[in-house]
Formats: structure tokens, C-alpha cells, sequence
């Protein structure tokens, strides 16, 4: 059971959750809550999923009650789910004389997705669902379309002596491209990104080293709050190839200590996660594991040039449901170069040094999380700008193995690829 109290401040008078795997599905949520009477200017409970708010107001005091709201997934942008108190038509309570007064209580909280209906129809190879072409079927695979180009790819299966479908692989795999310019215009992929803060001096931009037009960067210098910056967790299937490069270069080295106190596992697990607890247990074990006695850079199988500061380009991978000890087929790092100056006090310079990752492949499906860090342990000042990230998708976009009977086991499907229900004898479809 959940106790949300009263307090001065307007915002804390609502029981606020994210559910990122449920945005843009349909949910249903049910709980059951209890208002005391003796709340003045209280109007009611409002249950709301994302921006959309519950039409109905839940009055009742005294007693327990059962509530539940269904939205559908077209209008779930963001997933978050909140009960708030109504007082004079707005969401907030104004009649607390303190901390400790009751406002309400919730238990026996449920969130789920509804799988929608969904109607198919043959006609001859070309399949609609819910009157939508969805695919069209050849005798070597099928034609779907491409929901980013419009354009139609062709994708074949390869089958056993049995007809059975172990790979569907795809002959137009997809690039995906993120670029952090650090200026905020809007024309660039800054927003995905967790962890930015940017300032503003021309001596440290790159964006257009000559001009004066583009003046940010992200600068790190090992300090609290200043380790790690321009975080982002990308989904990935098996096989996906990831370059990435970011420009940097910076002030000299002091010998003043950092005095961080925010471990680098938990500076890493707040910008993954986004601050949310919960979410990705196994791969918040995984980064603590790995980074929670400290840098795993600098021990046995990770060198570090020790005339340089500690900062880096990196790439972490994390599987899907499991944890992992980190070696050189899941985590890659580039480090600064021990030229890269911008001396104090004099005009800029262009001792910019290309912090590169190429060919980095992902092993298995889940996560690729990049990051920048300055793990010093004194201070140094280390700027960095247009960071860019490509993603090559892997041909294969699923595959099955099969018991007798036709029964699946040891499956890869890429999430942002079309399932292919073709399978045992190449099966229905269904």
C-alpha cells in the first residue's frame, strides 16, 4: 500500500510512475484507492496514463474503491501513470496544514497492454491487416514496406530440407544516424540524449572551427556531476555495426583533486535508466559489476595512456536478460590524445583529436549505450563536440530453430522488423 501525503508544493500531490515498454500500446491500469474524509477543498482522484486524464472523479471517501482507466495506443505517448488529487478544478491539493496530514492511499496496483484486434485478410499474395497492406508474398520470401522510405524491400528466407524457415534476412538493411551538434537549434538528435550540458565559448567549438556562428560544447572535467555526459542507450540486433566519433581537446591538467563522490557505476546507471528505478535490472547489474570498484579502464586488458587525461569515447554492450562481465567484444573506449591542448589564455587552436570507434558489432540482441566520460582524478577541463553515431543494421532479421513437430527454440527476431509467422513447412502465417 502507498501513502501519498500533503506537502507545500503542488507537484508532489500525485502518485507519478514511468512505463517506458508500455508507450504507445493499450493499457489498462486498476488499483484500488481510499480518500479519508476531513480533506478540505478536496474535489477528488483523477487516474490519468500519459497526457490523457480519466474523465471520471472518484469521490468516494472512507472506503476502499476500485478504479481503472483504458487507453488506447495511439494516444499513449509517453507512458507514465499518475493518480492526483483535484482541488478547485486543478490537479493539486491546497488544504494541507502539513506534511503529515493524509491525502489518499493506493494499493493493489495493476498495469498490462491489451493485444488490439486485429483482422487479416488473403487476397491471392498480397495480405492486408486491418485493411492496410501489410505484405506480399513470393515464392522466395515476401515484400514489405518500409515504414521510414515508404518504399517496398525485399527480404528472402533461407529453409531446410524440410521447408522449415531457419532465416529471413532482408537485402536493404538499415542505417541509422545520431549527431550532437551541442548548439540546441533543433537540427540534431540532442534531445535522445541523457546526461548533456553545454557551454557556450567559441575557443572550444568545432562545429565550424573558422566562424563564429557555433559556439558549444560539452565539457566533462571528472568533477561531481561532471563525469559522464551525452549518454544514450540504443536498441540493437545481432550483428549491428556501430561507428562513432567525437572531436575534443583540452585545458591543462590541475593538480586539484575531483572530489566526485557519485560513483562512475552509478553515474552511468542514472543516465541509462534516466533516473527511473527499475527499469533494466540485469543490465544496471551489469554496468555495476563491471564499473563499481571504479574505472574498468586502466585494468588488466584495458590500457590507458597515462600522459593524457581520462576521458573517452565509449561503447558498452548489454544484452537482453541476462548480466555480463565486459571484455573486448563488448566494450570499446577511445582515449584523448596528450596533444589535444588548448592552452590557457592563448587564441584558438585547431588541436582538435578524433575520438573514433569503427566496426564495433554487437554480439547478441539488446542494448549498445554510449557515452562520454572524464574519469580523472584531478581536474581537467575536457570539451568535446559533434559527437556522431551510425548504426548498420545487420542483414538477418530473424531466426528460428526448430524441434520435432515444429515446436521453436534459440529464436532471434529484430524488433524493428516485421515478424514472419511463415515458419514449420513454412507454415500460415498465423
Amino acid at each position: 500500500m502507498l501513502r501519498v501525503y500533503a506537502t507545500s508544493h503542488n507537484n508532489l500531490h500525485r502518485l507519478f510512475q514511468n512505463f517506458t515498454e508500455i508507450t504507445g500500446k493499450s493499457v489498462r491500469v486498476k488499483a484500488r484507492i481510499y480518500l479519508p474524509s476531513g480533506n478540505t477543498n478536496v474535489d477528488g482522484i483523477q487516474l490519468a496514463i500519459g497526457n490523457y486524464v480519466q474523465n471520471q472523479i472518484y469521490t468516494t471517501t472512507d472506503q476502499w474503491i476500485n478504479v481503472g482507466y483504458i487507453l488506447e495506443g495511439e494516444n499513449n505517448n509517453n507512458g507514465s501513470v499518475f493518480f492526483s488529487l483535484l482541488s478547485d478544478g486543478a490537479t493539486h491539493y491546497v488544504g494541507a496544514n502539513s506534511a503529515t496530514d493524509d491525502v489518499f492511499y493506493v494499493k493493489d496496483i495493476e498495469v498490462s497492454t491489451i493485444s488490439p484486434t486485429k483482422s487479416t485478410d488473403y487476397v491471392g499474395e498480397f495480405i492486408y491487416e486491418n485493411d492496410e497492406i501489410a505484405l506480399v508474398q513470393h515464392e522466395e520470401g515476401r515484400i514489405v514496406p518500409n515504414a521510414i522510405t515508404g518504399a517496398w524491400d525485399y527480404e528472402y528466407r533461407i529453409a531446410d530440407h524440410l521447408g522449415n524457415t531457419r532465416v529471413m534476412f532482408t537485402t536493404n538493411p538499415k542505417t541509422h544516424l545520431f549527431t550532437v551538434n551541442y548548439e540546441g537549434l533543433g537540427n540534431d538528435d540532442q534531445a535522445l540524449f541523457e546526461d548533456v550540458t553545454v557551454i557556450s565559448n567559441n575557443i572550444f567549438d568545432h562545429t565550424d572551427q573558422a566562424g563564429t556562428t557555433y559556439t558549444h560544447a560539452q565539457m566533462l572535467n571528472g568533477t561531481e556531476g561532471s563525469k559522464v555526459g551525452s549518454v544514450i542507450a540504443i536498441p540493437v540486433g545481432m550483428g549491428d555495426t556501430l561507428n562513432a566519433k567525437v572531436y575534443a581537446k583540452y585545458v591543462e591538467v590541475t593538480t586539484d583533486p575531483t572530489n566526485a563522490v557519485t560513483s562512475l557505476a552509478n553515474s552511468l546507471i542514472g543516465a541509462f535508466t534516466g533516473g527511473i528505478g527499475g527499469t533494466n535490472e540485469l543490465a544496471n547489474q551489469s554496468i555495476n559489476s563491471n564499473f563499481g570498484s571504479g574505472s574498468l579502464i586502466g585494468t588488466t586488458g584495458f590500457p590507458v595512456d597515462g600522459g593524457a587525461p581520462m576521458a573517452f569515447l565509449n561503447v558498452m554492450f548489454l544484452p537482453e536478460g541476462e548480466t555480463i562481465s565486459l571484455d573486448a567484444t563488448s566494450f570499446a573506449y577511445d582515449q584523448i590524445s596528450g596533444t589535444a591542448t588548448q592552452p590557457i589564455g592563448q587564441p584558438k587552436n585547431t588541436n582538435y583529436d578524433e575520438l573514433r570507434i569503427d566496426d564495433f558489432v554487437a554480439p547478441d540482441q539488446g542494448y549498445v549505450l554510449v557515452y562520454l566520460s572524464n574519469e580523472s582524478s584531478t581536474i581537467a577541463e575536457v570539451y568535446f563536440d559533434d559527437l556522431e553515431i551510425e548504426i548498420n543494421e545487420h542483414p538477418v532479421i530473424q531466426s528460428d530453430d526448430f524441434y520435432p513437430f515444429g515446436l521453436t527454440f534459440n529464436s532471434y527476431q529484430r524488433v524493428t522488423a516485421k515478424e514472419n509467422g511463415y515458419l514449420n513447412n513454412q507454415g500460415t502465417g498465423d
